[in-house]
């Protein structure tokens, strides 16, 4: 999947996610080739892998996610909400 397509897919129905969709996109291609493929998935999910041991947990998910809407709060709307 290219920055194109995703981001065109993302902000279709959303257009106001438009630099939060290139933050995602961004985090997601770990492999930096703009290019999203399966090798790009086993890296994420590496990331997401926080200690190591080949299973993400639902603490591992939740704390990545919620420290990548921290990081990028300013793209997507929540200032302020809690």
């Amino acid at each position: 999947v290219s920055r194109h397509e995703y981001t065109e897919y993302v902000t279709l129905s959303t257009p106001s996610l438009h630099e939060f969709s290139h933050a995602l996109y961004d985090d997601y291609d770990v492999s930096g080739d703009h290019h999203l493929d399966k090798h790009d998935y086993d890296l994420y999910y590496a990331k997401l892998d926080a200690d190591g041991d080949g299973s993400v947990t639902q603490d591992e998910f939740v704390n990545y996610w919620v420290d990548l809407f921290i990081r990028t709060e300013h793209l997507h709307g929540a200032q302020g909400k809690k």
